[in-house]
């Protein structure tokens, strides 16, 4: 309930937004997920540009769900922002942006919205192998070596080497 009041004083904080189908996903009924779904493709469906990020918005941090979103990134962009000045509005836009695509290809297995997170976010691991999983258990001939592309890269040098190895 709180986010739904500061959305409605806020409604183009991407960060609200971004909290509360978070909120809702993992702690909500089934009609609070449905209706966080529902958000967050509203959210999706508009222009990045609208969006609002301040750097000081309290994204939850790492261990609140971590291969949902890649606070790492979104937290050393933070930074860089307070040490050197940098303007990073867009690419804090792009990885929230990024999580709800997955959050929302997570519930509805698609395909799309998979590809779309790891498009907006390359660096983070979860969304390639998440995608390449799914490219696999849909199981078209094109699908095996647009997996492999993602896996091979995993299986080397990323943490989640073994999953990926094993795939």
């Amino acid at each position: 309930q709180l986010y739904r009041v500061g959305m409605d004083e806020f409604p183009d904080s991407l960060v609200l937004r971004f909290n509360l189908v978070r909120t809702a996903l993992h702690f909500g009924r089934p009609r609070d997920q449905s209706a966080a779904l529902k958000l967050a493709g509203e959210t999706l469906d508009k222009p990045a540009e609208i969006w609002q990020v301040d750097p000081l918005g309290d994204v939850f941090p790492w261990d609140f769900f971590n291969t949902f979103f890649n606070y790492r990134s979104y937290f050393d962009r933070v930074t860089e922002h307070f040490t050197r000045g940098t303007d990073v509005r867009g690419s804090l836009v792009r990885l929230l942006l990024a999580s709800l695509h997955y959050y929302r290809g997570h519930y509805s297995e698609s395909l799309e919205d998979l590809k779309k997170a790891m498009e907006l976010d390359p660096e983070f691991p979860f969304y390639r192998l998440s995608y390449a999983q799914h490219l696999l258990r849909r199981g078209r001939p094109e699908d095996y070596g647009a997996a492999g592309d993602l896996l091979i890269p995993l299986a080397e040098n990323s943490m989640l080497f073994k999953e990926a190895f094993r795939l």
